[in-house]
C-alpha cells in the first residue's frame, strides 16, 4: 500500500494509467478530494459516478454515457467507444455486504475486459475505510494521507493572512499540530470558525474540535495526553525513550508493544507514558464499539477506525484489554471475530506511522499469530511491583495528594504493601487521606494498608498463573522481578 498526498495524487494516477493498469483502489476519508485530484489531472477524459452522487465529466464521452445504472454494468465499460485516455472515479463500492465475494468477481471480470479489449480506461475505486480482503488481489492500493505539519501550517498561515489576523509563528505551528489527521477542508473550517469568532488562533480549542469530530463517529475515542508520574517500569521507559529519540532522528516509528500483567499494575496508565514519550496524538479503540447488528458492519467499522488512526500519522492507537475483543478468534470462536483478527493482522503487518499500544490481563487468551514479531515489536510483562518500584509508587501517590513523602515512614509502607499493585497503593493513599481528617500519619496509612485486601490475596491462583506466564514468555517492563509465588504465598489464608 503506497501513501500519497493529495497534491501527489493526480500525477500518480496519470503514471498508473500510462503503465497499462485497469483498476486502482484509493483509500481516502474524503472521496471528494480524490475526485478533485482526478479532475486536476491531464488525462483527456475524466468522469465520476457513485450511488447518491451526481454524474460529472470533463472531456469527450461515448454517446449516451452518463454513468452506471447498476453495478452489473461495470464489465461493459470496456466495450464503450472511448475517444482517448480516460480515468473514471467510482465511489460507494460495496465491500461489506453479504455478497462482497460477488463484487470481487465482478471487479475481476471488469479488469479482464479492460485489458483484453485494450480499452484506454483506468477505473479509480474509492473507499473511505480500509481495503476489504476480497479486493486485495485486483489492483494496487493508494492511501491518500492528510496534510503533513508543513502543509497544515501553510493552510493556517494563509487563512490568518487572508483574514488580516496577526498570528505568531508559534501559534500557527501549535494550531497545525493540534489539527493533525484532518483533511484540508476540515482544517479550513475549524480555523475560519476561530478567526470569525474569537478573531485569533486557539490551538487548544482547535484540538478539542478535532477530538469532537473524531469522536462523532463513535469508533475511536481521542485521549487527551497529560503528564503522569508512573512508578517503576524502568525497562519499558528506557525502551520507549530509545525509540522516540530514534524517531526524532528520522527512523520509522516502531509498530507497537503489548503490555501484559495482573489488573491494577499500571498498564492503562502507561498509555499516557507512551503518548507522552513520543509526543503524538493518542486514540483508544474499544472492540465493543465495533460490533454491528448487520452482516459485515463490524468489519467495516474496524477498517474505518484503523483508517482514521492511520490518517492521524504519527499517532498512538491504544487497545485496552485486547484479549476481550479477540479472545473468541480461535477455532471455536465466532466468524466475525476471526474476520476482525484477519484484517487486523494484515493491517499491522503493512501499516507504518501508528504505534499500537495494547494491554492485556490474560495474554494466554490471545491468538498466537497476533504476538509474533513484525506485528508488535515487543511483549512486555508488568509484574507486581518490586520493593524499589513500590517505593516509587508510594512517593508518586503521596505527591499526587501534595503530601511530603518525608513526613511519613515510606520504608515501613513499602514493607507492609508487598503483593499490592500500583492501583491498590494509590487507593490506600486516597482512603487514608479521607480518613485522616487533615492529619495524615504513617499509622493512618498502615491501617489503610491492613484494611485493603490485594488481588494477590483475593485471587491468588489466577494472579500466580498470569505472573508465571509473563515471567516465562515476556520481557520484564520493570527492574528485577520478585520470584513468582512469593507475594501470593504471603497473603494466602
Amino acid at each position: 500500500m503506497d501513501k500519497v498526498t493529495q497534491s501527489e495524487l493526480p500525477a500518480r494516477l496519470e503514471r498508473l494509467y500510462r503503465s497499462g493498469l485497469s483498476i486502482v483502489f484509493v483509500i481516502a476519508r474524503d472521496p471528494s478530494a480524490v475526485i478533485r485530484a482526478v479532475f486536476a489531472s491531464q488525462i483527456e477524459t475524466r468522469w465520476t459516478w457513485g450511488p447518491g452522487r451526481p454524474f460529472s465529466a470533463r472531456g469527450p464521452l461515448p454517446p449516451g454515457f452518463n454513468g452506471l445504472s447498476q453495478w452489473q454494468d461495470l464489465p461493459h465499460l470496456a466495450s464503450l467507444p472511448w475517444a482517448g485516455p480516460t480515468i473514471g472515479v467510482i465511489t460507494g463500492l460495496p465491500g461489506d455486504a453479504p455478497d462482497a465475494g460477488y463484487f470481487a468477481d465482478l471487479l475481476d471480470a471488469t479488469s479482464e475486459e479492460i485489458r483484453g479489449r485494450q480499452a484506454p480506461l483506468l477505473l479509480v475505486l474509492v473507499l473511505s475505510g480500509g481495503l476489504p480482503e476480497n479486493y486485495r488481489h485486483i489492483g494496487p492500493v493508494l492511501r491518500v494521507m492528510p496534510p503533513d505539519q508543513a502543509e497544515r501550517a501553510d493552510i493556517v498561515r494563509g487563512l490568518a493572512e487572508k483574514n488580516q489576523i496577526a498570528a505568531s509563528e508559534s501559534a500557527i505551528q501549535e494550531s497545525a499540530q493540534a489539527l493533525s489527521g484532518l483533511e484540508a477542508g476540515e482544517i479550513r473550517q475549524i480555523v475560519l470558525s476561530q478567526l470569525a469568532g474569537a478573531g485569533t488562533l486557539d490551538p487548544e480549542a482547535a484540538g478539542a474540535e478535532k477530538a469532537r469530530r473524531l469522536a462523532s463517529g463513535g469508533l475511536l475515542e481521542p485521549i487527551r495526553v497529560r503528564p503522569v508520574a508512573v512508578g517503576g517500569l524502568s525497562e519499558l521507559k528506557r525502551w520507549l525513550q530509545t525509540r522516540a529519540q530514534a524517531a526524532q532522528r528520522g527512523l520509522p516509528m516502531p509498530k507497537g508493544v503489548v503490555l501484559v500483567g495482573p489488573p491494577g499494575t499500571g498498564k492503562s496508565l502507561s498509555a499516557q507514558l507512551v503518548a507522552g514519550t513520543f509526543e503524538v496524538p493518542m486514540v483508544r479503540l474499544d472492540f465493543g464499539r465495533l460490533m454491528g447488528s448487520f452482516v459485515g458492519e463490524s468489519e467495516k467499522n474496524l477498517r474505518t477506525a484503523l483508517a482514521q488512526a492511520e490518517a492521524m500519522y504519527p499517532s498512538i492507537l491504544w487497545v485496552d484489554e485486547i484479549e476481550k475483543g479477540l479472545s473468541g478468534s480461535g477455532s471455536n470462536g465466532s466468524e466475525i471475530t476471526r474476520r476482525l483478527l484477519q484484517y487486523l493482522l494484515g493491517w499491522m503487518q503493512e501499516q507504518t506511522g501508528v504505534f499500537v499500544f495494547a494491554t492485556a490481563n490474560d495474554v494466554s487468551a490471545l491468538p498466537p499469530e497476533l504476538l509474533r514479531k513484525g506485528r508488535f515489536d515487543e511483549l512486555f510483562y508488568v509484574d507486581l511491583p518490586s520493593r524499589s518500584e513500590r517505593e516509587e509508587i508510594w512517593v508518586a501517590s503521596l505527591d499526587r495528594w501534595h503530601i511530603d513523602p518525608s513526613s511519613v515512614d515510606v520504608p515501613a509502607l513499602v514493607s507492609a504493601s508487598e503483593g499490592y499493585t500500583g492501583a491498590e497503593i494509590a487507593a490506600v493513599v486516597s482512603d487514608a487521606v479521607y480518613e485522616s481528617e487533615g492529619s495524615l500519619t504513617t499509622a493512618t496509612l498502615l491501617s489503610a494498608v491492613k484494611s485493603t485486601r490485594p488481588l494477590s490475596n483475593v485471587f491468588p491462583e489466577q494472579i500466580q498463573s498470569i505472573r508465571a506466564w509473563g515471567a516465562a514468555h515476556a520481557r520484564p517492563a520493570g527492574g528485577s522481578p520478585e520470584p513468582v509465588g512469593a507475594s501470593a504465598t504471603r497473603f494466602r489464608s
